[in-house]
């Protein structure tokens, strides 16, 4: 987010309140692609693991009961996310 060039300006921008020390903070900063939402790139399941601050080898040290819950969970999640 911080690397977009649309956020780095509105930073400058803010801080300074100075239009040149904007062109002068973003000149040569590279360009993001563009997003293309044609093709969303689903996400894996060892990054929704992370997002919910686990790891396949914590899954290691839980009970049946709960890795069938977390599998389920992560299951949905990828299923929403395919479907969005």
């Amino acid at each position: 987010m911080l690397l977009d060039p649309a956020t780095f300006e509105k930073l400058a921008e803010r801080l300074s309140g100075d239009a040149n020390a904007v062109k002068a903070a973003t000149a040569g900063m590279p360009q993001l692609p563009d997003d293309d939402t044609m093709q969303p790139i689903p996400p894996e399941r060892a990054q929704v693991l992370l997002s919910f601050g686990l790891t396949d080898r914590d899954l290691d040290f839980m009970g049946d009961e709960q890795r069938a819950m977390v599998d389920e969970v992560v299951d949905r999640v990828l299923a929403v996310q395919s479907l969005a």
